[in-house]
């Protein structure tokens, strides 16, 4: 019984989590590992010009920045975020940041 209410309450939370990213005008990016886009919200969809339902698994964070920004990411704000201050979690790999795809 625990554990279906666990999941059932970590379901409502992800649901939450989602319905606030994809309402921000904030950018919100989330990659994997390799740096494969895995989540855009439609802030950002729009800012780099991806509609609402293009496909973005062959998508990386390279794609869609300059040079000097894949830099800053990997340098400055994947650490950061890679903290467990700062993510709680070292298997997530999310950023917002106002400086992706050529910003």
């Amino acid at each position: 019984m625990s554990d279906i209410t666990e999941r059932t309450h970590a379901e409502r939370v992800l649901r939450t989590l989602t319905g606030i990213f994809d309402a921000t005008t904030d950018f919100v990016v989330q990659t994997d590992a390799e740096g494969r886009i895995t989540y855009l919200n439609p802030a950002a969809r729009r800012h780099c010009g991806l509609a609402p339902d293009a496909e973005i698994a062959q998508l990386t964070v390279a794609d869609l920045n300059p040079l000097r920004t894949v830099q800053r990411i990997a340098h400055d704000i994947v650490p950061t975020a890679m903290t467990p201050k700062a993510s709680g979690s070292a298997s997530r790999r999310c950023a917002t940041a106002s400086t992706a795809c050529a910003w």
